[in-house]
């Protein structure tokens, strides 16, 4: 309505800064949400970060683990092995031992 018009260039002067405050104010009331946004992004991303950052040390510590009992379940194969391969070794020199002492009781039986 012609009533809410400005009468004089004074009031319209007045009522233009009047519009500029408001309108900076909305700007700076916006900007602070942006920031506030921001700020909320960034930390979100920093606990994400983070949380895959813990999952990944985790992963990296059962890795870790499952390699050592491998490794562990390895070592006592070869030792398994190596205890058998060395009883077979004594084995075999007693059975050796023993038909050298029959063979030469043989020959004795013989001579004598």
């Amino acid at each position: 309505s012609s009533d809410s018009a400005p009468r004089s260039l004074e009031e319209y002067r007045r009522w233009e800064k009047e519009m500029q405050a408001d309108i900076e104010q909305e700007h700076a009331t916006l900007r602070e949400r942006a920031s506030a946004l921001q700020a909320e992004i960034d930390r979100l991303a920093r606990e994400s970060l983070a949380e895959q950052r813990r999952q990944q040390a985790e992963q990296a510590e059962r890795e870790q683990a499952e390699r050592e009992r491998i490794a562990a379940e390895a070592r006592a194969a070869a030792r398994r092995v190596e205890e058998s391969r060395q009883r077979s070794a004594r084995e075999e020199k007693l059975q050796r031992e023993r038909e050298a002492r029959e063979r030469v009781a043989r020959e004795r039986a013989q001579l004598a």
